[in-house]
């Protein structure tokens, strides 16, 4: 198998399918390790919980924002997601003081770090709850009790800013939710086919040491 140009470590994958999965080649090679760490998030989550939520969001930095002092370990991604994990913990704790049967989560994520043409970094994040506890993202006011606020309050505070500051900073793409059962093998290819994306070749960055792509080891 071919390694990547740029870092040996990583082999490119070249085939439209991957373990029997269709995945996106349309704009090239992906690489085989990032679509593993994909499959074995997915199947953590599937064989934790009978339903599982997944939200595909992209978070951005703001203008002239600078991670040079903390690439090498993304350490913006890792507040993010320990912000995220907080919030969601307080309100199943809150939930579960109101009423019996609440039903709990472990989040588990998928991310990747991308360059656009102007060369400024952006995340393609993917979050996977248990499907009983959380369905939706909900409206993208700010000041709701829903999924979409816990993101942009945990990507404000990763940023230690305003929500107000930052709302913008969080892109809900076109198709963002997906809703996979354990007996539902079809809804699994389409979230398979979905995060296939973040593994490819194109676009990502090594030469400063940064992680390029990260995952929830639970």
């Amino acid at each position: 198998m071919k390694r990547h140009p740029t870092n040996p470590n990583l082999h490119l994958h070249t085939d439209d399918y991957f373990h029997g999965f269709r995945v996106y080649t349309e704009r090239g090679p992906l690489i085989q390790e990032y679509l593993e760490r994909c499959e074995q998030v997915i199947h953590a989550s599937l064989h934790h919980y009978a339903r599982v939520t997944a939200f595909r969001l992209d978070l951005h930095l703001p203008p002239l924002y600078c991670l040079q002092d903390e690439s090498h370990a993304n350490a913006v991604l890792e507040r993010f997601f320990a912000s995220l994990n907080a919030k969601i913990g307080h309100n199943r704790a809150q939930a579960s003081q109101i009423r019996t049967g609440v039903h709990q989560t472990t989040v588990r994520y998928i991310w990747t770090r991308e360059f656009g043409t102007e060369g400024t970094p952006h995340f393609h994040v993917t979050i996977l709850v248990n499907g009983d506890a959380f369905t939706y993202l909900g409206d993208y006011d700010l000041g709701r009790d829903n999924m979409f606020n816990r993101v942009v309050q945990a990507w404000a505070s990763a940023l230690n800013a305003s929500c107000e500051e930052i709302v913008t900073l969080v892109h809900c793409p076109e198709g963002l939710v997906y809703r996979l059962r354990r007996d539902d093998q079809q809804s699994y290819n389409e979230l398979f086919y979905r995060v296939s994306y973040c593994c490819k070749a194109d676009t990502k960055q090594y030469q400063d040491r940064g992680h390029a792509f990260g995952y929830s080891r639970h």
